[in-house]
């Protein structure tokens, strides 16, 4: 019976080294499982266990019970032309610190005029005009400072 060899280049999209097995999606977008024994290392060149999205090629043989056990194991350099996943950006929240200095001379004054001002003198709705605008004001000095070096 003559054994049968394939050798498979690509990305690792998931690795169980408990169990010795992976899955390897090669340049076409297909993925292939592939088990490993005991005495074969799974490991890069630094010994480091392999991790998955790293790029390896294997020679692997087929078994009796049409699963793929791996023979050799290499590291792959990722081609320039490899296909990206498609996925989106991931988005982040835009940075925004006008509002982040707002927020932080909003509060400083709310902060001293409660120090300040008993309750009394100013009714609540007063007080917060006061201070927002207070806190505008404080934030565009603020911020052209911030400019300066």
């Amino acid at each position: 019976m003559t054994e049968e060899l394939k050798q498979t280049e690509g990305q690792i999209v998931s690795i169980n080294h408990d169990k010795r097995g992976l899955a390897i999606k090669d340049k076409s977008g297909d993925t292939h499982p592939f088990y490993w024994q005991d005495h074969i290392k799974m490991t890069n060149n630094k010994g480091e266990p392999l991790k998955q999205w790293w790029f390896i090629k294997v020679v692997a043989e087929k078994r009796h019970d049409d699963t793929w056990w791996i023979t050799s194991q290499g590291y792959f350099q990722r081609p320039d032309d490899w296909p990206t996943t498609g996925g989106r950006k991931p988005e982040y929240q835009p940075r925004n610190e006008r509002l982040i200095v707002i927020q932080s001379c909003a509060k400083l004054g709310a902060d001293v005029f409660a120090i300040t001002t008993t309750p009394d003198r100013m009714d609540f709705d007063t007080a917060m005009d006061l201070i927002i605008d207070r806190a505008i004001h404080d934030a565009d000095w603020i911020m052209k400072a911030g400019e300066q070096k």
